[in-house]
């Protein structure tokens, strides 16, 4: 989960740098093909945000039933 954070970062950071040559770019063509890269970036981040948030869903739902197992054990009758 923490490469994919970095990952997430990083791309973030290369559509900022992508946006800044999109202002200053020299031709139709250049402008075309810059667009055209940040939107395949930006699609990319979308997915790996999705994943990185499934990943925090999963790990959150495995702390839940780690803790209603934990409570259940603390019961020295059983009783619930």
């Amino acid at each position: 989960m923490i490469t994919l954070g970095k990952e997430i970062n990083t791309l973030k950071n290369t559509i900022e740098e992508r946006k800044k040559d999109l202002y200053y770019s020299d031709s139709f063509e250049q402008s075309a093909q810059i667009r055209e890269d940040i939107e395949n970036m930006q699609k990319k981040l979308s997915i790996l945000e999705q994943k990185l948030n499934k990943e925090a869903i999963k790990s959150i739902e495995k702390g839940l039933v780690k803790n209603d197992k934990e409570k259940a054990e603390d019961s020295v009758l059983g009783a619930y």
